[in-house]
């Protein structure tokens, strides 16, 4: 799984491998000026993979996908 999140000037971004089979992640950022988060994340061996975007408990962008290359994607950008 990779993810970016920008913030104003500020930007971060990380790639993430896990062997686990259920696992979670979960990054808050200050929405108060613009900015963007993307997730992407890769389904391997034909297991399904999601993503999901909430904003103060609402789900604004959410993706599943299975197989061998799924790849689900989520996005969400605010203040533009």
């Amino acid at each position: 799984m990779s993810w970016l999140v920008s913030s104003g000037s500020n930007a971060t971004s990380k790639v993430l491998t896990t062997k686990k089979s259920k696992w979670k992640k979960v990054r808050t950022v200050n929405t108060s000026s613009f900015g963007m988060a993307t997730i992407a994340a890769s389904a391997v061996s034909g297991k399904k993979v999601s993503c999901k975007i909430t904003l103060g408990g609402k789900v604004v962008d959410k993706d599943t996908a299975k197989g061998r290359f799924g790849v689900a994607s989520c996005s969400y950008d605010w203040g533009y």
